[in-house]
């Protein structure tokens, strides 16, 4: 019996251009929010959507239009320093993990007070981070979230199609079609079902087919 190949993933460079950001009905008002920059109603905007969903797309999207500071919330301790020292607009990516609140709030302030804006990202809701500084709590309450839902089939259908490309792989429209109605319609699952195509395909040594994305999907981890 011939032993089954290792799988050697290639590089996964997915694309963040601006003109790689898929638009459908579930995300272009989010999208339309984040390009009419610096023509913004509000100075700080959340973006809140699911893990996969493009909330670092349209971070970056965002940080070429402004020339933000992009800051990683376990990172905004360490740099709040440097920050105002040098005030510019401010991406703070991940605002789920625990965040000094004095450093937050002192943030916000300094945004505020230099005219900048702020765009933050999360997948959490805002009772979910447990904040107890009462003036953090009530300026964090006035910040407009803006939220992505759960792909529409349109939507699921240009991610399959920009994931395959992303890992250079072919993954053909009939493949796709039956893909659409059947993988769980979250972002997370599309990303493990791609994965494991990919996977399966090299092990197996066979092109991706609709007997495989079947046995694919028959697994609960990504069906």
């Amino acid at each position: 019996m011939t032993p089954a190949q290792i799988a050697i993933p290639f590089p996964n460079q997915p694309s963040f251009k601006d003109e790689d950001y898929l638009v459908s009905n579930c995300n272009n008002v989010i999208f339309n929010a984040i390009v009419s920059w610096p023509n913004w109603a509000y100075p700080v905007y959340r973006i809140k959507g699911p893990k996969g969903s493009g909330k670092t797309h349209l971070s970056q999207i965002w940080q070429r239009l402004s020339g933000a500071t992009l800051i990683q919330t376990s990172q905004l301790s360490s740099h709040i320093e440097q920050i105002a020292n040098n005030p510019n607009h401010i991406i703070l990516e991940n605002l789920d993990e625990a965040v000094d609140q004095n450093v937050l709030f002192h943030l916000y302030n300094l945004v505020r007070a230099e005219n900048k804006n702020m765009l933050i990202t999360s997948s959490s809701s805002f009772s979910d981070w447990n904040l107890s500084l009462p003036d953090l709590v009530s300026r964090l309450r006035t910040v407009p979230v803006l939220e992505i839902s759960e792909p529409d089939d349109d939507l699921i259908r240009m991610v399959l199609m920009k994931l395959s490309s992303d890992r250079q792989i072919q993954l053909n429209l009939n493949v796709i079609e039956y893909l659409i109605p059947r993988i769980e319609r979250s972002f997370e699952a599309i990303q493990k079902c791609v994965l494991a195509l990919d996977e399966h395909s090299l092990r197996e040594k066979r092109k991706i087919t609709i007997p495989l994305a079947k046995k694919i999907l028959d697994n609960a981890d990504v069906g």
